[in-house]
């Protein structure tokens, strides 16, 4: 095999960098791809190439790829950043989470645990993982923690915390979690549309129509694509019309 293609140097020239930019640049997948699995035989274990292979394919949803990747990044990472290595266990976790391969994303998210419990984002996709096999208790569990390290910080975090308590009929509680999620600092349209879909949910829930469908309005309100509220305002009418009508106690006069 000629040398160069054997070269165990991690150090990318800057010529290639240049031409992988290019294509990155120009939006040429098929030719990015094919570049990146040639430099990936050139520089077999060059950390770098692997990492950013595996960021390319999953930001365009191509897990498979981006999980083969991953892998060769954990075996080459900077053994002197063990940070670098709870990243990739992160995003290894992640590919397989949407690839709903959950045993293997939860495992993978233990592993970036194991290295570095600081991050929120590890506990509350772990949590999300959790949520799908029903191990609803271990995702408090997780996304508490998420919740603590955020400092309180994250309307998303409460969102999905009041997601598990529905999901185990705890919607007094939901309902608490979605308005301490209310008084958060990341307020935006979009996630606080979500917060106020959810608070309808919890509300129906427990019978309270009146005041769900004032959610669901809001909700519409600052986010009117919402695509689960416009699902959850259709299944409240189709409640409604389902109800029995209270009969009319104004024409019984004789």
């Amino acid at each position: 095999m000629n040398e160069k293609w054997a070269d165990p140097t991690p150090v990318l020239p800057l010529a290639t960098r240049e031409e992988l930019s290019f294509y990155i640049e120009n939006d040429f997948i098929d030719e990015t791809i094919a570049y990146y699995k040639e430099l990936q035989v050139r520089y077999p274990r060059c950390y770098e190439i692997h990492r950013d292979f595996g960021f390319f394919a999953m930001n365009r949803a191509n897990h498979a790829e981006s999980i083969r990747a991953f892998k060769l990044a954990a075996k080459y990472y900077d053994k002197d950043e063990i940070h670098s290595l709870a990243i990739i266990y992160f995003y290894l976790g992640y590919s397989h989470f949407e690839l709903q391969e959950n045993l293997l994303s939860i495992d993978y998210f233990f592993k970036a645990i194991e290295l570095d419990k600081t991050r929120p984002d590890l506990y509350g996709f772990l949590a999300d993982a959790l949520d799908r096999l029903e191990r609803y208790e271990e995702s408090l569990e997780n996304i508490d923690i998420a919740i603590s390290l955020s400092q309180n910080t994250s309307s998303v975090l409460y969102n999905n915390k009041a997601v598990t308590l529905n999901c185990m009929g705890r919607h007094t509680e939901a309902l608490e979690t979605l308005n301490r999620g209310l008084q958060t600092t990341d307020q935006n349209n979009i996630n606080i549309s979500y917060i106020y879909c959810n608070t309808g949910m919890s509300h129906v829930a427990l019978g309270n129509l009146e005041e769900a469908k004032k959610c669901y309005e809001k909700s519409l309100e600052l986010y009117p694509n919402n695509p689960k509220t416009s699902i959850k305002i259709k299944e409240y009418h189709e409640i409604i019309k389902k109800m029995p009508q209270e009969p009319n106690v104004c024409d019984t006069k004789i």
